[in-house]
């Protein structure tokens, strides 16, 4: 029989062939990805399970046989839109495409100072951010000042929705004495216009005197005011305070982003759809352009009447219409910001909200875990409320003005020009769309907040996991107090709520084309 030190030589020898098999397993699996590794450990097991007679091995080969069946591989292409980034690659994606664009309209309108990243201490760039701020400024108030001179948009309902009605000149038969046509002088209107024969009055469709503005204050003052103190706003909120609320949020949502979001709703999505509304906003700016090109077109600039005295520009309108053109530019993009920011915050917060309803719904999470994640995004919500919330509410009074008077103008108009049909069709469709926007996203989280608390209930009628009565009754408790509301004009905004305000306005046109208030006795409306 054999002594254990005639053994030991052997077992040393084993324990030192053992050694080098997994050093070089240790080198293989620091070059496997970290994907990988895992699969790659349960193989190295198996193997060296079949040739030592070891019973902790045993015990690995015997999990790895009874987990193999359960392995499920799946092969996808890379280039697949629901391929799972990593969260690094998907944040710098983020910033590449979203962050980055949205970063330059904000310099463009002074909310970012110029040159930040490259040299953000260098005197030259700071006196050129002192004059690019005052040059914005600049034009923000001639656009306003400028509005008031031109009758931007032609927003009278009674003197901008026809043409001026002119008296055809009577043509006193010719004699031998060569004798001026007879002009009715008892209508001031045509006492300013000799015509030198017969015109008729369903050919004069623009205006041939200057625009004379009514309802100054209500109709440009005010706005033009409320949109100065979003300007203000937001740039004490980007400019003063830095404040980086967007990518924290980014960043947030996709640390939270679950494996099994990640393929239904993954980060491609999510910034997938933030990089449509930055070019949706891009497309409404350059629409408001051609707007005003067409509202330029339709009646001109050369001259004005303002509280009584008539203005020409003589030589002058071409230069006034190109820094007109700048403040609307500058006046639009600041809107354009501010929506923006608003809609891809309230998506975000929408993505986070729908990944803890998912994993309620699978009861992958615990009910300690879920209240956590609620109060973070309760918080993200409260931020929304804040100062972005404040600005999207100054714009949206005026886009909701702009669209209300837009619309009555359209059903008002008798002109028979086209150029000042598309304007007057295109004016209200371009307010509304801005108009409905911020509305809808609002909504939405809301509504996705209200899902939230639906499940509360059906958890505490059918059960979770292993959670007690106590702990269901606790999670439906502190969902039916939860108060995060998605709030504009410090009102929350309800689905209820829009779809009752869309029947109420649309039963009250129906109404007024149906009695002829508007639209006249057309045999279309």
């Amino acid at each position: 029989m054999s002594s254990p030190s005639e053994n030991q030589p052997s077992i040393n020898s084993s324990g030192s062939h053992m050694a080098v098999d997994y050093t070089n397993m240790g080198a293989e699996l620091s070059t496997e990805s970290q994907d990988d590794r895992p699969f790659r450990e349960m193989m190295i097991a198996s193997d060296l399970s079949g040739s030592v007679d070891d019973p902790d091995i045993t015990i690995i080969r015997d999990y790895t046989s009874s987990m193999s069946s359960a392995v499920k591989v799946e092969i996808t292409d890379a280039n697949d839109a629901e391929f799972n980034y990593s969260t690094s690659a998907a944040l710098r994606k983020c910033k590449k495409q979203v962050l980055q664009p949205y970063g330059r309209l904000l310099a463009l309108i002074g909310w970012r100072a110029l040159g930040r990243e490259a040299i953000s201490n260098h005197l030259g760039w700071k006196v050129l951010n002192v004059l690019y701020t005052i040059f914005i400024l600049f034009l923000l108030i001639f656009s306003y000042i400028f509005q008031v001179l031109v009758c931007q948009g032609r927003l009278n309902i009674h003197t901008d929705v026809k043409a001026p009605t002119e008296t055809p000149a009577t043509v006193v038969p010719e004699t031998s004495s060569r004798t001026l046509p007879y002009i009715n002088e008892t209508d001031m209107f045509t006492a300013q216009t000799i015509i030198t024969g017969t015109t008729n009055a369903t050919d004069i469709d623009a205006y041939a005197q200057p625009a004379q503005c009514s309802h100054v204050f209500t109709t440009y003052v005010v706005p033009d005011i409320l949109h100065f103190m979003a300007y203000l706003l937001g740039f004490f909120y980007f400019r003063i305070q830095d404040n980086e609320q967007l990518y924290a949020l980014m960043e947030k949502v996709f640390l939270k982003a679950s494996v099994a979001q990640s393929r239904n709703v993954s980060r491609a999505k999510m910034i997938q759809m933030s990089r449509i509304y930055l070019i949706t906003g891009a497309l409404w700016v350059v629409l408001s352009l051609a707007v005003q090109g067409v509202f330029v077109a339709a009646f001109g600039v050369e001259k004005m009447t303002f509280l009584g005295t008539t203005v020409q520009w003589k030589g002058w309108h071409i230069m006034l219409i190109c820094l007109q053109m700048l403040g609307v530019l500058v006046t639009n993009a600041v809107n354009y910001a501010v929506v923006v920011n608003y809609t891809t915050q309230c998506e975000m917060i929408i993505y986070y909200m729908k990944g803890i309803f998912r994993r309620l719904q699978e009861k992958s999470t615990d009910l300690k875990l879920a209240m956590h994640d609620i109060l973070d995004a309760g918080k993200s919500i409260s931020q929304l409320n804040g100062q972005i919330a404040k600005m999207t509410s100054l714009c949206a009074v005026n886009f909701a003005e702009l669209s209300i008077i837009g619309l009555v103008i359209l059903f008002l108009n008798q002109f028979h020009s086209v150029l000042i049909w598309v304007y007057r069709g295109t004016f209200p469709i371009l307010w509304l769309g801005i108009l409905i926007v911020p509305l809808v996203q609002a909504a939405r989280l809301n509504s996705t907040i209200m899902s939230l608390k639906r499940i509360g209930l059906d958890m505490r009628v059918f059960g979770y996991q292993n959670s007690s009565q106590l702990e269901r009754d606790s999670f439906l408790l502190f969902l039916l107090n939860l108060n995060f509301k998605a709030k504009l004009f410090h009102i929350p905004i309800k689905p209820s709520y829009l779809f009752g305000i869309l029947v109420l306005v649309t039963f009250t046109l129906l109404l007024l084309l149906q009695t002829s208030v508007i639209g006249g006795s057309s045999i279309f409306l």
